[in-house]
């Protein structure tokens, strides 16, 4: 019961990231971003351009040294 709190505590501060993931049935969208393995990550900007690619898994290297940067860069000024 405590994790079931917390874990809707998280959603409700948080919100669901699940509601975002969205499915190719047709594998049109892997043709058109270029997804050609498995695991990739994509940053986009606001407009929903790729501004970043990156393929394999997320290390703490990888993530400090390009995808933090990435999003960051994506986000633009504050």
């Amino acid at each position: 019961r405590v994790l079931f709190r917390s874990a809707r505590r998280f959603l409700g501060r948080y919100g669901n990231p699940f509601t975002r993931v969205g499915a190719d049935t047709t594998g049109r969208g892997a043709i058109d971003w270029g997804v050609y393995g498995m695991p990739e990550t994509f940053v986009l900007d606001g407009a929903g351009r790729i501004v970043y690619k990156h393929v394999g898994p997320i290390t703490s290297e990888s993530l400090a040294s390009q995808l933090i940067p990435a999003v960051r860069a994506a986000a633009g000024p504050r």
